[in-house]
């Protein structure tokens, strides 16, 4: 008699029983579907388990031909939410559908059969969501190295992302190759460099950080897009951004350290704090908010008038600057209904900021002296 038989006639029995005898014993009832209930979860549990999954040929994730399991068990033979993942073996894995996992280890590990190089393609428009940790690269061999690659439209999301071998320098560096675009988001990085520089491409890609963290000292230094949506980031070093500077939650924390260049800054309610400079290429947005978003880190124009564009929110001011504006150009600002220019002068000598145009509140603090009410 298999399991599955036995389950259905403990479960069914006694069911149909109570309805032909309204005395039957209600105990035995409870046992019976208790015992089925037990039995299914068990075989779910067998069907759907944690399992540590290692690559044994190159392919697509979603192809059992890929992967071998090295612990616990899979009904699907597939990786999915609940499993580790090591790409090893100098095989390459193609993301092509959306997939999930819980630790994704690319370059091999310590053991014997683990070990060898590693690389992950995530295809166009295609999501990668790893739960914990990301490692690119492997450990304690010259050659156990990892390459990670984005596509356009692509996303990677994980709570961590080690760079590096973190063992043995690697013969060749580990890679993050974000040339045609894609997103990175990501809780905190984590960068071991021993003897050699990882390579590091921002290219046409987004780095989204999702947590408090500090960003690293080494290799992961430079942006194209870099979005601070939750908690403190504080600068490691100072950064160029090529792109797009997005503060949507939490706070910026430039510190001593400064942001060489960035061509557009765009902010929601939210901070930029620190003594370093930032170095405008381009304009500033706001976007209406209930709370005022606030930059104290001095700001450098350049040479070029920047123009500042701040929605109307719930907040009084909607943006405020309470550090020095320096350079030989200016901001400026439109009305909705007509246009005037507005003159304001520094206090410092050779210094200038401009000329404003306003269709919402703005608050310059200290080191700003204006002869007009708007200002």
């Amino acid at each position: 008699m298999s399991l599955m038989h036995r389950f259905y006639e403990d479960f069914t029995l006694p069911i149909s029983l109570i309805f032909k005898n309204p005395f039957l014993n209600s105990r035995k009832v409870t046992l019976s579907v208790t015992a089925g209930i037990l039995l299914l979860f068990s075989t779910l549990s067998e069907s759907f388990g944690q399992a540590t999954f290692r690559t044994v040929a190159s392919g697509n994730w979603n192809s059992g031909a890929v992967w071998a399991i090295v612990s616990g068990s899979d009904g699907d033979g597939i990786p999915d939410a609940d499993d580790d993942v090591i790409i090893r073996g100098a095989f390459t894995v193609n993301v092509n559908v959306n997939s999930f996992c819980s630790t994704l280890q690319i370059g091999g590990t310590a053991s014997g059969s683990l070990n060898n190089a590693g690389t992950l393609n995530i295809n166009t428009n295609i999501s990668m969501t790893v739960t914990n940790s990301v490692t690119v690269g492997g450990f304690g061999s010259s050659f156990r190295t990892g390459t990670l690659t984005f596509s356009n439209g692509s996303v990677l999301n994980a709570g961590n992302l080690t760079f590096g071998n973190a063992g043995g320098t690697p013969g060749t560096p580990n890679e993050i190759d974000m040339a045609a675009g894609g997103t990175l988001r990501v809780g905190s990085f984590t960068v071991n460099s021993t003897g050699i520089t990882n390579n590091w491409t921002p290219g046409a890609g987004t780095v989204e950080m999702t947590a408090a963290n500090t960003l690293p000292t080494q290799d992961i230094t430079s942006f194209n897009n870099l979005t601070i949506n939750g908690g403190t980031t504080t600068l490691g070093v100072n950064i160029p951004v090529a792109g797009t500077l997005r503060v949507d939650a939490g706070t910026l924390a430039m510190g001593i350290r400064n942001i060489t260049t960035v061509a557009a800054i765009n902010m929601t309610g939210t901070s930029i704090t620190g003594t370093g400079t930032i170095t405008l290429a381009g304009d500033i947005t706001t976007n209406a908010s209930g709370t005022t978003a606030s930059i104290s880190a001095p700001i450098a124009l350049g040479g070029s008038d920047r123009t500042l564009t701040i929605a109307d929110g719930g907040a009084t001011p909607d943006l405020q600057i309470s550090s020095v504006i320096s350079g030989t150009a200016g901001f400026q600002k439109k009305w909705f209904w007509f246009a005037t220019c507005f003159w304001c002068e520094l206090l410092f000598r050779d210094y200038h900021c401009g000329c404003w145009y306003f269709t919402s509140r703005l608050s310059l603090g200290i080191g700003v002296n204006c002869g007009w009410d708007n200002c």
